[in-house]
Parts: structure tokens; C-alpha cells; sequence
């Protein structure tokens, strides 16, 4: 009967429920979203984990020491080399990290008192050497901040898995509850149209 439909079609209970779907649905995003961030930071540790000093003194430095990492085109690695050795001498120490297979340039990562900071710029602009950014959220050893990485990573999915359980779960009820009140509105609409005719 309608009464007995009127009753199991609890509206608020509907709008109770898309309301903790959409909120559920929400967090898979932001998770998701998370996920891809870290991945690319995880990337981007693959990428700096030859580098042999904190990765601090490529984002923020400390009072004293800066630190840049560039790609130079592989013809003018030797006069790199020589401008930095010449003109800076121990005032700076650098690594060239080792080429990913098939690359052409070369990546050198340089320390440096910071009031030689101009001075390194121009000798990497000379040979149209590319900065290479490292993340600001990076601080710790390369190999440190993968591990990190990872571990977050992990975390970020099994939140995710969760999240997913957990709207898979309500997937039964949520269809019972939408029928139930879709049977109700349909007769409720029907009734009223042959009302108004």
C-alpha cells in the first residue's frame, strides 16, 4: 500500500545517505589527488638520488651553503668543469651524477657559499645549462626522502582501498533506499497528475 511504501521511503534517510556518499567520495578524491602528488615527488627523488648532499641546501640552504643542480648539454661538460674549477676553485664542490641510459646532457649538482651565487649562474648560463628545480618539500638525503615517499605513498592507497571498501559496502542499501523512494515519488507523481487532468 502507499502508506506502508511512505513509510520505508524515509526521505531523510536518502538525503542522510547521498550526503555520506558524496562525503566519502569527496576524501577518494582528495586521496587520489595525494597519491599523484606524492608519486611525482617520488619521481623526482628517483631522479636526485645519486646526489650525495642533504637536498637542503637545494631548497632553502642554510646560513652559509647554497646549492643548485643543472642539466648541461653533454658537449660542454669539460668547460663546465674547467670555469668552475678555475674561477672558484675550493670555494665550490660539485657532483656530476651519473646519465640515465640515452641521455645526452649531464646533471651536476653544486655547492657553494652563498655569495657565490652569481658567480655559479654565470658560468651555467654560459653553456645554456637548464636549472633542474628539486621540490621545496624535499630537506633530507635523496635516498631518505624516497623512502618517506614510499611509506606515504603506501599509507595514501590503503586509505584509498579503504575508502573504496567502504562505498562498495553501502552500495546495497543505497540502491534499496533510492528504489524504495523512487516507488514512491512515481506514485506520488502519478496521483497527482490524475488530479490535475
Amino acid at each position: 500500500s502507499i502508506s506502508e511504501l511512505a513509510a520505508s521511503a524515509d526521505e531523510k534517510k536518502f538525503v542522510s545517505f547521498v550526503f555520506a556518499l558524496r562525503e566519502k567520495e569527496k576524501k577518494m578524491t582528495e586521496c587520489r589527488a595525494d597519491i599523484s602528488r606524492l608519486k611525482g615527488l617520488y619521481s623526482q627523488a628517483v631522479l636526485l638520488e645519486s646526489i650525495k648532499y642533504p637536498l637542503e641546501f637545494f631548497t632553502t640552504g642554510t646560513d652559509m651553503v647554497s646549492g643548485v643542480v643543472y642539466s648541461v648539454p653533454g658537449e660542454s661538460v669539460q668547460e663546465i668543469v674547467s670555469k668552475l674549477e678555475s674561477e672558484l676553485g675550493g670555494l665550490v664542490d660539485f657532483q656530476q651524477l651519473p646519465p640515465a641510459e640515452k641521455e645526452t646532457s649531464r646533471t651536476f649538482a653544486v655547492v657553494f657559499p652563498k655569495e657565490n651565487q652569481e658567480a655559479v649562474s654565470q658560468i651555467f648560463s654560459s653553456v645554456s645549462a637548464g636549472r633542474v628545480d628539486v621540490p621545496k618539500d624535499f630537506s633530507k638525503a635523496a635516498a631518505d626522502e624516497k623512502s618517506m615517499l614510499a611509506s606515504e605513498i603506501g599509507k595514501a592507497e590503503r586509505e584509498e582501498s579503504a575508502i573504496c571498501a567502504e562505498i562498495a559496502a553501502c552500495a546495497d542499501e543505497g540502491l534499496s533506499i533510492s528504489r524504495l523512494c523512487g516507488d514512491y515519488w512515481t506514485i506520488l507523481k502519478d496521483r497527482t497528475d490524475s488530479m490535475v487532468s
